[in-house]
């Protein structure tokens, strides 16, 4: 298929509204891509682990040269995997806390987890939902400030389960470095957050990952329960999980002494990279419930312990149930992936290059400077949690390595990656997404591949590959600007399931107006 581009000079982008698009398309590379029970119910001392206290053994060999290699592969200073396999428990850290030089990596070395963070934040509106404080089925808007979105669909809609889901069709926006007060996370809601976002499509068509809904989640548990955010987090979910070095704000990360600083390459804290990143370099309170939290590998596995095993100190049993079970079809890898409330369900592993069957529950998370990983194996009773201190460093490799050779698996080929150009047909004719890049056109070329027109990102300058990049059925790739858009084709809800309605992405979302 062609692989030419439009280009135009660049100018401001006609079609979005209050200039969101810059903000909304700076970076488009896919982030991994980030009980409260009634007050004084908490028990004093969390319940005991059935597990015996780790005792952490340095990897096997050739884990370790894997992880290694890896690491060099992305530059990255540091880099930390800790694997929990039955009673058998593995950590190793390499490198060094500083881009300069100095004090070796630990196992313990603190790194920011990114969007792993989600899943705590869920364990906190859960824990309200158990308490009988809220109900997944109440309106957002009954527990939220009073927020006028624009788009297609009515906020009143919106559920504490679709955030949790991420189903609402809140558009992305991720301040970095607005600020650590407490009080930001309800002023930014308030104040700044209906102008800076807005609803691709309506509450409950889809699922579209979005960092908002977990800031929303967080404060809807704030505000539930009286104390900030950090507090509950603090109080109700780390300490009876036994993560007892897991912190949100960056005071208590330097008050420990024992952290990563980063090597940022290419979007850190608004900048271009690559630039060194302190502890302390970037904070924002309302960013904080969707993926600012730092952890260690160690605290990182006794989350994963919690995912397979369940902790009734933390969660009844029903609720933790839900929580890892699939809650709604991403659609993205075609049914091999679901989502729960902030868990991933991968039915069948990618690493490498290799497609493993096995189940997993994971999240990733991806925050400038630092990269996270954690990834259990249900039917093996196996943890994994890879930190690194460098943009995008995950370890697919190792995870293969970990497969073969922890696990006797064997890797295949990706299933059903095989495309069919005579389905193309279903996805030819005009979409419209009237709130950020307007008119899209889907063709078919000369050469029978998929092409897409975009008139607006023409006019503003932005360079696209016409060619869309066949991933898996109804799955491409839309390369806009040199970054990689996961892009996929939905049909409509009780609609036509032969004819794609809507050209979806995690940056905009475009319904189908014309055959």
């Amino acid at each position: 298929m062609s692989g030419r581009t439009h280009r135009v000079a660049s100018r401001p982008f006609p079609g979005c509204r209050r200039g969101r698009y810059n903000a909304a398309m700076q970076r488009l590379a896919p982030l991994l891509l980030l009980l409260c029970l009634p007050l004084g119910c908490l028990p004093e001392e969390p319940g005991e682990d059935e597990r015996s206290p780790p005792s952490w053994q340095d990897l096997p060999a050739s884990v370790a040269q894997a992880f290694a290699d890896e690491a060099a592969d992305h530059e990255a200073p540091g880099a930390v995997l800790a694997i929990r396999h039955g009673e058998q428990y593995y950590l190793s850290g390499f490198g060094s806390r500083d881009p300069d030089g100095g004090e070796a990596i630990e196992g313990t070395t603190l790194f920011r987890i990114g969007s792993i963070t989600k899943m705590l934040t869920a364990v906190a509106m859960l824990q309200q939902v158990d308490g009988g404080l809220l109900d997944l089925g109440d309106s957002a808007a009954d527990h939220l400030p009073p927020l006028d979105l624009a788009g297609p669909g009515e906020f009143d809609d919106i559920t504490l389960a679709d955030l949790l889901r991420h189903t609402t069709g809140i558009a992305e926006i991720t301040p970095i470095d607005g600020g650590g007060d407490d009080e930001r996370l309800h002023e930014f809601t308030q104040n700044d957050f209906p102008s800076s976002s807005y609803m691709m499509n309506r509450p409950g068509e889809f699922w579209n990952y979005s960092n908002p809904n977990y800031s929303l989640a967080g404060l809807v548990v704030e505000r539930t329960d009286g104390r900030s955010y950090v507090d509950v987090m603090d109080r109700d979910v780390f300490a009876p999980l036994g993560m007892d070095r897991t912190w949100l704000r960056p005071a208590d990360v330097l008050a420990d002494g024992d952290y990563a600083i980063a090597y940022g390459r290419g979007w850190s804290a608004g900048e271009p990279g690559p630039m060194r990143i302190d502890a302390d370099a970037y904070d924002d309170a309302w960013s904080r419930p969707a993926g600012w939290a730092w952890s260690s590998a160690p605290d990182l596995v006794t989350l994963g312990d919690f995912l397979l095993d369940g902790n009734d100190d933390v969660l009844p049993a029903a609720l933790h149930g839900q929580m890892v079970s699939p809650q709604v079809a991403t659609h993205a890898f075609l049914d091999h992936l679901d989502y729960g409330y902030g868990v991933m369900q991968w039915h069948g592993a990618r690493a490498g290059d290799a497609w493993f069957e096995v189940e997993t529950l994971e999240h990733g998370g991806a925050i400038p400077g630092y990269a996270a990983e954690l990834i259990t194996l249900p039917e093996h009773d196996m943890v994994i949690a890879t930190l690194a201190s460098t943009d995008w460093a995950l370890f697919g490799a190792t995870r293969a390595v970990i497969f073969e050779d922890l696990l006797g698996l064997t890797g295949t080929d990706f299933p059903d990656s095989q495309v069919d150009p005579s389905d193309f047909q279903r996805y030819v004719g005009t979409y419209e997404d009237p709130m950020n890049i307007g008119s899209v056109e889907v063709s078919i070329g000369g050469d029978g591949g998929l092409e897409v027109d975009c008139p607006s990102l023409d006019q503003a300058g932005l360079s696209y590959h016409v060619s869309l990049e066949p991933v898996s059925l109804d799955n491409f790739t839309f390369t806009v600007d040199n970054y990689p858009i996961q892009l996929t084709f939905l049909a409509e809800i009780g609609g036509d399931q032969g004819q794609a309605h809507w050209f979806r992405t995690r940056h905009f979302v475009a319904e189908r107006s014309e055959p």
